[in-house]
């Protein structure tokens, strides 16, 4: 399903706030949802500087790491923004997933 969600907006507004994220996940929040232009909730939380919503995005088992249909991931996006922090975060689940893949 291709729709900007209420839980794609709290990830982008909610100043890091992961309770709020947290309760929209509790209450069947659809963590896998895509805008129309393939954003997760990740990529909005990685624009922003978010960690504290990446983890708990990570910890919920929501996707962080799929390619938006420019074809960015929401690494680049930290990497665009300068938030080295959830670029390093980013990269460690990247390396993670390349060495449990194969």
């Amino acid at each position: 399903m291709y729709a900007k969600t209420a839980f794609c907006s709290v990830c982008f507004f909610s100043l890091g706030h992961t309770e709020t994220v947290r309760m929209l996940s509790e209450h069947g929040a659809r963590l896998g949802l895509r805008t129309v232009h393939g954003w997760t909730p990740a990529h909005f939380a990685a624009e922003l500087g978010h960690l504290s919503v990446l983890r708990l995005l990570h910890s919920l088992h929501a996707p962080i790491d799929k390619k938006n249909y420019c074809g960015d991931k929401p690494v680049r996006l930290a990497e665009i923004y300068g938030h080295q922090d959830c670029v390093q975060f980013l990269k460690r689940f990247d390396l993670y997933q390349l060495i449990h893949d194969n």
